[in-house]
């Protein structure tokens, strides 16, 4: 046998995409905190709205973790397809 296993090429694709889909909820975590300082007391100020920065809430980590196992489960069809050309 030649190259990667049929396994292997699976779980590539897999960690792949969950990496992707990990790195992306962080970047946007950052941004959302990042944005929620700068622009916190512009907001309270302009339309009497006062938003609250902490945003890992127990909702939000449930909608991660829902995303996270999307993610898992689109990338299945691409990960099957690469897993049976490498049969």
């Amino acid at each position: 046998m030649l190259g990667a296993s049929p396994w292997y090429i699976f779980l590539l694709i897999q960690i792949e995409a969950i990496l992707i889909t990990l790195s992306a909820s962080v970047v946007a975590a950052i941004m959302l905190f990042v944005g929620l300082i700068l622009t916190t007391d512009q907001i309270a100020a302009r339309y009497g709205l006062h938003i609250e920065i902490n945003f890992l809430s127990e909702t939000n980590l449930y909608m991660l973790v829902f995303v996270m196992l999307s993610s898992f489960v689109v990338c299945l069809i691409p990960s099957i397809s690469a897993y049976r050309r490498a049969l």
